[in-house]
């Protein structure tokens, strides 16, 4: 499979694949180039991207917390800083 069917069957961002070649996550033997297309084994693509979401993926919660000063923070940041003032809503 080419790299971007890779990442459209894998829900990934964007050149997720070009990046983790460059960065040598693949193993070389299992990469191919034709012509201007690389091609990838769909086992090493199940073994690289089956589970990206859980362990891979960054989470981004700052959004979730906003002082009033208007910085962003943690959740543990807004716990120590406001304490129990405040139920937090999931």
């Amino acid at each position: 499979m080419t790299f971007k069917e890779c990442e459209i069957i894998y829900q990934l961002p964007a050149n997720t694949c070009v990046r983790d070649f460059k960065s040598g996550l693949m193993k070389a033997a299992e990469v191919r180039k034709s012509y201007t297309t690389y091609l990838l084994t769909t086992s090493e693509a199940m073994r690289l991207y089956e589970n990206y979401h859980t362990e891979r993926a960054h989470k981004d919660e700052r959004h979730l917390y906003s002082g009033f000063d208007g910085k962003k923070m943690s959740e543990k940041e807004f716990i120590i800083k406001y304490g129990s003032q405040y139920e937090l809503i999931e």
